[in-house]
């Protein structure tokens, strides 16, 4: 009886340290993700050479890819208003802005797809590895 109750208590003692870390490693990620919040432009013009340029890339129109998830939307809202599928100039052209930004938000999406650059979102948690990895200053 009593060699048990020693397991017991060893496994009581191993799960109470498994949660403190756990609590202290979401702790600090918590502390991280606001001081990132806080000092992001300083981070990214600190990062090392080859993310800030492959952000810097993602960023401009440099493809046809590009171009032509650019203009997407744009074309989807001209070919809706020519359709004249509501009566209402205002409800018209009202659905057609909403239909505009649903497809621009598509076009984000697959931006990745198309061109083949990451997404920013990406970068930046690659970025924010690098600094959880080095010690802050």
């Amino acid at each position: 009886m009593p060699q048990n109750y020693c397991y017991f208590q060893r496994f009581h003692v191993l799960l109470q340290a498994s949660i403190i870390n756990a609590m202290e490693a979401k702790h600090n990620s918590d502390n991280f993700e606001a001081y990132w919040a806080e000092h992001k432009s300083e981070l990214i013009a600190r990062a090392p050479q080859h993310l800030r340029q492959e952000r810097e890339d993602a960023l401009k129109m440099n493809t046809a890819g590009d171009w032509l998830l650019a203009i997407v939307p744009i074309i989807v809202m001209v070919a809706f208003l020519s359709a004249e599928l509501i009566r209402s100039e205002i409800l018209n052209f009202a659905t057609a802005a909403l239909i505009g930004f649903a497809i621009y938000v598509l076009t984000m999406l697959v931006k990745p797809y198309v061109t083949g650059k990451r997404s920013l979102v990406d970068i930046d948690n690659d970025i924010k590895a690098y600094f959880r990895q080095q010690p802050r200053t």
